[in-house]
């Protein structure tokens, strides 16, 4: 927990890094959204995989 800002640049700051802190939080949720999940009906091999 943060005490209030004494100044405007204090502010500026908390304001700056709390914009930052959401933008880079955000992009980290859209990449694991996006990442691939295997799906569980894939029972087979993969693709590409030759299984003697």
């Amino acid at each position: 927990m943060l005490p209030p800002a004494k100044s405007m640049d204090d502010m500026r700051t908390v304001v700056t890094n709390s914009t930052v802190d959401g933008v880079l939080s955000a992009t980290l949720a859209l990449l694991i959204a996006d990442a691939p999940v295997p799906s569980r009906r894939e029972s087979g091999p993969r693709q590409g995989f030759r299984c003697f």
